[in-house]
């Protein structure tokens, strides 16, 4: 979809070959989940509470980057965002984000906390209420499409 001017139109997509599947199309149209990131970043605050819980969450982090990041080193990632856990988690949220983790990551940190964390418990829940509406609608979709041949 494109939007302008508070006018949305249709944009067609061509999906070909191999990446012609349900769960292709979902990760081509599935972007970032933005308005979750504060909501996650102080669940996560609250789950784990100061520097002495920060490398445990330090260690969900980087098992959810593809690639290694020295400020990931549990004791660097503790020193780095004790000064400001608010700011310094931020970027960190945004980098699971971008790698369509965010799901995952408050998963880990749900099995890990159990009933810690009231405020991960409903952000937990919220996100995955989301997460199955945007599959269910963007997979009904995608069905829908196939059924009519286009």
């Amino acid at each position: 979809m494109h939007k302008k001017e508070n006018n949305w139109r249709a944009v067609k997509l061509f999906v070909a070959g191999k990446a012609r599947t349900a769960e292709s199309v979902l990760a081509i149209v599935r972007g970032p989940d933005p308005e979750f990131r504060d909501p996650i970043r102080f669940a996560l605050l609250e789950a784990y509470p100061g520097p002495s819980a920060f490398p445990r969450l330090a260690k969900i982090i980087a098992s959810l980057i593809p690639y290694e990041l020295d400020d990931l080193e549990p004791s660097v990632f503790a020193d780095i965002i004790a000064a400001d856990p608010e700011r310094g988690l931020e970027s960190y949220i945004e980098l699971i984000d971008r790698n369509w983790s965010l799901g995952e990551l408050l998963n880990k940190a749900r099995n890990e906390c159990a009933d810690l964390s009231p405020k991960l418990a409903q952000v937990h829940a919220a996100y995955t209420r989301w997460d199955e509406a945007i599959r269910t609608s963007v997979l009904q979709r995608f069905h829908d499409l196939i059924r009519l041949g286009s």
